[in-house]
């Protein structure tokens, strides 16, 4: 589980801002900064910035940075907010931190009179002269830019943390220095980054701040800097700062533990779980417990190793046997391996009906007659994991048992009766045919994976209707077997799909239109038995699905239907 993302408060920004951060972004960016201050909820703006920027970059970058500039000028706690938001996305950070070195702040000679670029600038200019305090650099008072507010106090926390990802190493550096000497929390995952800087200068005097905040603020400062460490932890220049939060760690491991274990974060938690099992802090009863409750599946699987290794030392049978009725699969499995290493083969047997393929196949080696055993549950009592245990060791005979259970009332036990009988290859069309207009989703999707090899038995205006019903998961299936008959099938069945009212199935068709677009003339998209007519027709309704990729779409596939006839062959239109 991940930490949920703190938000982010926005505040309209003053209207010299807003010129400043125009002057770098497009008129598409202009008018998303119109619509943004028009907005009810700034903090959800800064925070579907902050999410967008980070999955798409690009023009979503550029929106990020134009709300950045705003809240730079903003008051001191909006900046902090935005600093611990970007703080918790390392990746972001990274991002931004190249954006700003490459491409914002130096884009304009002429630049902007307020906003963080003009304190880059005035950082510059003081940096070059070489003089007087860190506050003298252009990052104090001194500094008179922007707003009346902003030149009373000087560029902010997050303008200073911005000044810190500046092209020029000197400016870097005076930066580092003044979030050194201001101590803020808030600013230490950009003084993480600087700890990889190319500069040394720049480097050692982060890695300095760094270990001042973590050797006095370890409860505040380890968690605020270990996602931007972990992130880091690859790269060349990284192994001091790992070593370093290690030491502090496993210095103050009595304070530490309950601050980094109190969080979802799994950085954090396994920092802590592994400094304990250094230091050798972990009771025996301790392992136990992670093993069955704790969240991150790495600290959960090192504790359950280590827990089943001491019991099987041990002998103690009962801790194995609450072990292997965890609800992960992972540590069942360590727990039943210990059970048969101290010779209770028949309760490992027992597991032949787990929820696991892992654990099921473990307890075949360990039982007399699988097979028969399978045959009885399903004949008697059957479930979906004696279903599945039967698919994955009968045979073809056993498909009278399991073709019964397709009429079953549970949806899960029909899905898996389906699964089986791919399993065994004895799938019976006609039965399997009409699940797929299934109330159930995923007796659907397993029905229309099963026909994909038999899809030459099925009409195709059998298929076409599946892709107009009302039920999105029948829609879904009726594509799954229309886009395995051939390219011309599938770009039409494409294009139907992205002009569907449900967003997923429309983005994979629209992906898909696009791809099929794209493929090399000879390539071309012959026609098929079972295409419908009027493939100019489903273009024209994907329209507003293709959006501004229509155009290309549409010239692209006409362009291919030329070069084929000419090949004295009919096109696909």
């Amino acid at each position: 589980m991940t930490r949920p993302e703190p938000a982010v408060p926005g505040h309209a920004a003053p209207a010299d801002a807003a010129r400043a951060a125009s002057a770098h972004a497009a008129p598409s960016r202009a008018a998303h900064a119109a619509s943004a201050h028009a907005a009810p909820s700034h903090a959800v703006l800064a925070q579907a910035a902050l999410a967008h920027a980070e999955q798409r970059g690009g023009e979503a970058m550029n929106r990020l940075v134009a709300h950045l500039a705003g809240l730079a000028l903003d008051d001191p706690a909006a900046q902090t907010a935005a600093l611990s938001a970007l703080g918790s996305r390392p990746r972001l950070l990274v991002r931004l931190d190249e954006y700003i070195r490459r491409d914002w702040a130096w884009r304009s000679a002429g630049g902007a009179a307020n906003g963080p670029d003009e304190f880059l600038r005035r950082l510059l200019q003081t940096a070059e002269h070489g003089q007087g305090s860190v506050v003298d650099r252009g990052l104090g008072p001194a500094v008179e830019c922007g707003s009346g507010r902003a030149a009373e106090r000087g560029p902010g926390p997050l303008a200073v943390a911005l000044a810190a990802a500046h092209r020029d190493g000197r400016v870097r550096e005076a930066a580092v220095l003044v979030m050194a000497e201001q101590g803020r929390i808030e600013q230490l995952p950009f003084l993480v980054l600087r700890c990889d800087d190319w500069v040394v200068r720049v480097r050692r005097a982060a890695r300095a701040a760094v270990a001042a905040l973590l050797r006095e603020r370890p409860e505040e400062a380890v968690p605020a800097a270990l996602p931007m460490v972990t992130y880091l932890a690859g790269r060349q220049r990284s192994g001091t700062l790992v070593r370093l939060v290690d030491e502090v760690v496993e210095e103050h491991l009595d304070r530490m533990i309950p601050v980094l274990l109190a969080t979802h974060d799994p950085r954090s938690r396994r920092l802590a779980f592994a400094a304990g099992e250094r230091l050798a802090r972990w009771t025996y009863s301790d392992l136990v417990g992670f093993a069955l409750r704790e969240p991150d599946p790495v600290v959960r699987l090192k504790a359950a190793e280590a827990a089943c290794r001491a019991a099987v030392e041990q002998g103690d049978a009962d801790t194995l046997r609450s072990l292997a009725a965890a609800r992960f699969s992972a540590v069942r499995a360590l727990a039943l391996v210990g059970l048969a290493q101290l010779g209770y083969d028949a309760e490992v047997a027992a597991a032949l009906e787990d929820p696991s393929p892992l654990i099921r196949a473990y307890a075949r080696s360990r039982a007399t007659d699988a097979l028969a055993l399978y045959r009885a549950a399903v004949a008697t009592r059957p479930n979906p994991e004696a279903v599945a245990g039967l698919g994955e060791v009968g045979g073809y005979r056993d498909a009278e048992l399991l073709t019964p259970l397709l009429g079953q009332a549970g949806h899960r036990l029909r899905a898996a009766a389906v699964r089986a009988l791919v399993a065994l290859d004895a799938v019976p069309i006609e039965e399997v045919t009409s699940l797929l207009t299934d109330p159930a989703a995923a007796v659907v999707r397993e029905a229309s994976l099963a026909l994909r090899p038999y899809r030459r038995r099925l009409p195709p205006e059998l298929l076409w209707r599946l892709l107009a019903d009302a039920n999105p998961a029948v829609r879904l299936g009726g594509y799954r077997l229309l886009a395995v008959r051939g390219p011309a099938i599938r770009l039409a069945a494409a294009l139907v799909l992205t002009a569907d009212g449900e967003p997923t199935l429309a983005a994979r068709g629209r992906a898909e239109v696009l791809r099929l677009s794209a493929l090399r003339p000879e390539e071309s998209l012959r026609p098929e038995e079972g295409l419908p007519a009027g493939l100019e027709e489903l273009l024209e309704r994907a329209r507003q699905g293709l959006g501004d990729r229509y155009e290309d779409v549409r010239d692209r596939l006409r362009d291919r239907a030329k070069r084929f006839a000419a090949g004295g062959r009919d096109g696909m239109f």
